[in-house]
């Protein structure tokens, strides 16, 4: 017996005949396989482009901290500063780092609302599900964090500026990474981490983690204070120093 489907082919008695069962069966399995070995490549290269451009982001926040870094003396930004210097960093709204540096690049925007005018997409990692935090003067919803690598007095201080020429060992030493939203930070991004808290993500599985993002199929994207940008697993937390995270040895 056959299915008539569609009108495909003209039999000797005048009529056209449909598509059989079997015939239909073949051209399903065909589909369902084509598309077992095409999603999946595609899939890859998506992730492939998210993580190039993850890439790109951190190696032109490095261009932007030498920049930053050539107009102050050799110093990058504080990891937080008082907004108002005339009150102490503690007792004052604190400016971050990427406001800072938001003055030094291209006003690119993600989107048009009025919320997200403060918002850079170059802080933005495109493996992010979403940004994190508020925008606006003292702010930018971003999805990168900054080690202690950037605080003062050798990396205990986050509202003392670091002369970049005092980080030791540059190769070894991360100053931006893939961030998470962290446990008090609901209206803001962490920015930053001490050593405490990024040292407390050794003991949490990675999809768990509060301050580290491994979101590119299980690797995280560091930027290290020589430019070069690396991706690494898991493992190099469990190897990472408190001296190579405050850029002292």
């Amino acid at each position: 017996m056959e299915l008539i489907l569609s009108q495909r082919k003209r039999t000797p008695g005048g009529h056209y005949k449909g598509m059989t069962t079997i015939e239909l069966v073949v051209t399903i399995a065909v589909i369902v396989i084509l598309a077992a070995i095409i999603l999946p490549a595609i899939g890859v290269v998506r992730d492939n482009a998210r993580r190039t451009q993850c890439v790109s982001n951190l190696h032109q926040i490095y261009t932007t901290l030498q920049l930053y870094a050539a107009d102050h003396q050799g110093y990058l930004p504080a990891a937080s500063r008082a907004t108002d210097p005339s009150v102490p960093a503690k007792q004052s709204p604190n400016t971050r780092w990427s406001r800072d540096l938001d003055e030094y690049l291209p006003q690119s925007r993600r989107a048009a609302e009025t919320s997200l005018l403060w918002e850079n997409e170059l802080f933005v990692c495109p493996a992010a599900v979403t940004p994190s935090g508020r925008s606006g003067p003292k702010y930018i919803r971003m999805a990168y964090n900054s080690s202690a690598a950037w605080y003062g007095d050798g990396g205990t201080n986050r509202f003392e500026p670091r002369h970049y020429n005092s980080i030791a060992n540059p190769a070894l030493t991360p100053l931006v990474y893939d961030g998470r939203l962290g446990p008090r930070f609901e209206m803001q991004t962490n920015y930053y981490a001490n050593w405490p808290q990024a040292s407390s993500d050794r003991n949490n599985p990675p999809d768990s983690m509060l301050y580290f993002s491994f979101r590119h199929n299980g690797n995280m994207n560091v930027l290290t204070a020589d430019g070069a940008v690396k991706s690494v697993d898991p493992v190099w937390l469990d190897n990472l120093t408190e001296q190579k995270w405050k850029g002292i040895d």
